[in-house]
């Protein structure tokens, strides 16, 4: 195997990792402390027409890397299946 073809196995790797963690719900998150002592918490995830919490599903941190950290649905249910439940 040429090194080429491992990069380009690596690659493929982490493309499709991140896309199944995404369309299991998964999403990063990053904090944004203010002067006064609060934070603001930002997601990005695949569903941007889910509205936040408590009207949508909640995400929980599972790992955190100083202000940066990898989220989860606190039920561990995907996104997908909160909207099929709640679509008008």
């Amino acid at each position: 195997m040429t090194a080429k073809e491992v990069i380009l196995k690596v690659i493929a790797i982490v493309v499709w990792t991140v896309c199944i963690y995404g369309l299991l719900g998964g999403s990063f998150a990053w904090r944004e402390d203010q002067a006064d002592g609060r934070h603001n918490d930002y997601l990005l995830t695949m569903y941007k027409t889910l509205p936040p919490a408590p009207q949508g599903p909640a995400y929980c941190h599972f790992l955190e890397l100083g202000s940066y950290a990898l989220a989860r649905p606190c039920d561990w249910k995907p996104p997908f299946v909160w909207w099929l439940q709640h679509r008008a």
